[in-house]
């Protein structure tokens, strides 16, 4: 496939203006992008960024084509330093990692939590409320638990949440989106993980009759 060379000017409001010129070709995704990034310079991995037609990178549209946004082989992106706070994945390591951990498929990570109907990526009131607030109500990457149940697609929740749900249901735990109780065992063990994306994987055989 034919590649073409490109300039990319990253531009940041505190900083001053960087520029890189690399090789893409039509298949080139965004997520070719953020990942070349972070190999060259490992901070960005912590930094936001937008581009021309994707606008702001999220889950949504990190699989976007980058051609299409390239005018005369220039292409201008915004970046945003941890300074400007962003929802946990609108960041560039967090994108990365979703990845991954093959969780880009997340059924609600562009929509709500199941339970407390926020946004997942950040808290209850973000922006115009509170800066900080209680662990339910925080959907902060370091507060969400994704299920994945056999083969279906993830559904990403606040795991206080859903803590919460296993203390008042006797010893069991109910996946909402499934409607279906749970034995406590593998669900404590993804709670108290020490990994980044916590992740609940169920099937026939957890499953309370």
């Amino acid at each position: 496939m034919t590649s073409q060379t490109i300039t990319v000017t990253l531009r940041a409001m505190s900083e001053p203006n960087y520029i890189l010129v690399i090789d893409i070709d039509n298949e080139y995704n965004v997520l070719d992008l953020i990942t070349y990034l972070r190999s060259y310079k490992n901070d960005y991995g912590i930094y936001s960024l937008k581009l021309p037609k994707s606008g702001l990178i999220s889950p949504g549209n990190v699989m976007d084509k980058v051609m299409p946004q390239v005018v005369d082989d220039k292409l201008d992106v915004v970046i945003f330093n941890p300074i400007t706070y962003r929802n946990s994945f609108n960041i560039i390591n967090n994108l990365i990692g979703l990845y991954h951990h093959n969780l880009l498929e997340t059924s609600n990570i562009m929509d709500v939590e199941p339970i407390n109907h926020g946004k997942p990526g950040e808290w209850i009131g973000f922006g115009s409320g509170p800066t900080q607030v209680a662990s339910e109500e925080d959907n902060r990457l370091h507060n969400l638990l994704w299920v994945i149940y056999n083969t279906q697609k993830p559904v990403v929740y606040n795991l206080h949440c859903l803590r919460e749900m296993f203390i008042r249901d006797n010893e069991r735990v109910l996946i909402p989106h499934l409607n279906k109780r749970i034995k406590p065992d593998k669900f404590a063990i993804a709670c108290l993980s020490n990994e980044k994306f916590k992740i609940l994987r169920i099937n026939g055989n957890d499953i309370l009759h």
